[in-house]
């Protein structure tokens, strides 16, 4: 389920909130907050400053440990995607696109750079980690 707001912020400026509430029947549980500020840098080209905010349960057959078969019924996992988590991401996108001439095609390239760190409520061996990540963005619309 999600919900997405936006609101422009003048003519060159506009400011954004997502929400997202996802469940399944392994029992995990997620909550995502995103708000977003998007700047309009020139006519063709956008700059983006995003955070996102996720927090998770544990899926109901995760265990950090398995001592005993007793203990398994049914599915067995110590994946640390299905553990509880809190995530946080810091991201900052610049799009540009571009009209073809005589054709109707639209092209659009950017890149997107994002720090992360998660951090791992039941996991055991590994409290947190850290990512940072770069994208290059390349598409095209009619």
């Amino acid at each position: 389920l999600t919900l997405r707001f936006r609101r422009a912020l003048g003519r060159h400026a506009s400011a954004g909130l997502d929400y997202r509430f996802y469940f399944d029947d392994w029992g995990l549980q997620s909550h995502a907050l995103e708000p977003d500020l998007a700047m309009r840098v020139t006519d063709a080209s956008t700059l983006t400053l995003r955070y996102r905010y996720t927090t998770q349960s544990e899926a109901f057959f995760y265990r950090p440990r398995y001592f005993t078969l007793a203990e398994v019924d049914g599915f067995v996992t110590r994946d640390r995607k299905l553990s509880a988590l809190v995530a946080n991401e810091l991201g900052l996108q610049f799009m540009q696109r571009r009209e073809s001439d005589g054709s109707s095609r639209v092209w659009s390239w950017g890149l997107r750079s994002t720090l992360s760190r998660v951090d791992y409520l039941a996991f055991v061996g590994l409290d947190h980690v850290w990512a940072a990540e770069l994208t290059v963005l390349l598409g095209v619309a009619r």
